[in-house]
C-alpha cells in the first residue's frame, strides 16, 4: 500500500505507516478543532485606539457575556473584597473569552465584590471613556491605584503580589 515506486527507496516500514496514518488523523482533528473557530473567531483586529479587537456585529446591545459557572473559595473572596479595597479595576469587555477566564479563577461569589468596567459600547453599563482615560489596549487589563497595570490573563497568585494581598492563598479555582 505504502511502497514506493522509485528505484531506491526502501517500502515504509509498519511504525513509519502508523506514523504517517498519525499525522493525517491530527491534522484532520486541528482542521475539525481549530480552523472554523478561527475563522469565525469574535477577535478581529481593529482600527480603534481603545480597543485591540472587536467583538463580532451580530452582538446584542446590553450584554453580560457568560454568566460564572465557579464558585468561588473564601481565598477568593477575601482577595476580591481586598482588590476592590484597595482601588484595583478589571477593564474588559462581555465578549472577551480571556475575561470570562478570569471571572472564573475568582468564581461568581467573588467576581461580584471586582470593580469592572465595560468596555465595548454594546455591554451592560459600558464606560468606554474610562477604559480611554486608563489606556486600555487590550482585554482584561487591571489597572491598580499606583499605575501597574496587568494585561492579559492574570493568576491570582500574581494579583495578589502585585497589591499587596497578605491573606490566604488557597485559591481553589
Amino acid at each position: 500500500m505504502f511502497k514506493s515506486t522509485k528505484s531506491g527507496n526502501k517500502p515504509l516500514t509498519e511504525s513509519s505507516k502508523i506514523l504517517f496514518i498519525g499525522i493525517f488523523f491530527f491534522y484532520g482533528l486541528i482542521e475539525i478543532a481549530v480552523i472554523p473557530s478561527m475563522s469565525s473567531a469574535a477577535l478581529v483586529q481593529s482600527s480603534t485606539k481603545v480597543d485591540r479587537f472587536v467583538a463580532p456585529t451580530n452582538l446584542i446591545a446590553g450584554e453580560t457575556g457568560a454568566p460564572i459557572v465557579n464558585t468561588s473559595g473564601s481565598a477568593e473572596i477575601a482577595l476580591a473584597m481586598h482588590l476592590r479595597k484597595t482601588g484595583v479595576k478589571m477593564y474588559g469587555a462581555f465578549w472577551c473569552g480571556y475575561c470570562a477566564r478570569q471571572k472564573e479563577r475568582f468564581g461568581r461569589q467573588a467576581f461580584a465584590n471586582i470593580r469592572y468596567i465595560e468596555c465595548d459600547p454594546r455591554g451592560n453599563n459600558p464606560n468606554r471613556q474610562a477604559c480611554t482615560q486608563a489606556g486600555v489596549k487590550g482585554y482584561p487589563t487591571w489597572v491598580f491605584p499606583n499605575g501597574q497595570t496587568f494585561g492579559g490573563l492574570a493568576s491570582l497568585s500574581s494579583l495578589a503580589n502585585a497589591s499587596g494581598y497578605s491573606g490566604s492563598r488557597n485559591f481553589k479555582n
